[in-house]
């Protein structure tokens, strides 16, 4: 027989993998945008890097859904040195 202390840390379990795997899943449009910033990137440290890039970069930083998702991200890791 399950307590009421079992039955709620049980559920609170439940939200915390369920916000947990929300936080890990990509829409497409997200998932276009962070190989997006990756491919930028990368050009923008190359050799024949061009300013673009950098500009590509801050727009794609800023998106709102980019930043959302780095918000929930952070919940399950730091993000940022501090």
């Amino acid at each position: 027989m399950t307590t009421n202390i079992q039955r709620s840390v049980e559920r609170d379990i439940k939200r915390e993998q369920a916000r947990q795997k929300a936080a890990l899943t990509l829409a497409p449009t997200l998932a276009s945008k962070l190989v997006s910033i990756v491919v930028h990137a990368e050009e923008m440290m190359s050799a024949d890097g061009h300013p673009f890039d950098r500009i590509a970069l801050a727009e794609l930083l800023t998106d709102r859904e980019v930043q959302t998702w780095t918000k929930a991200l952070a919940i399950l890791a730091p993000m940022k040195r501090k």
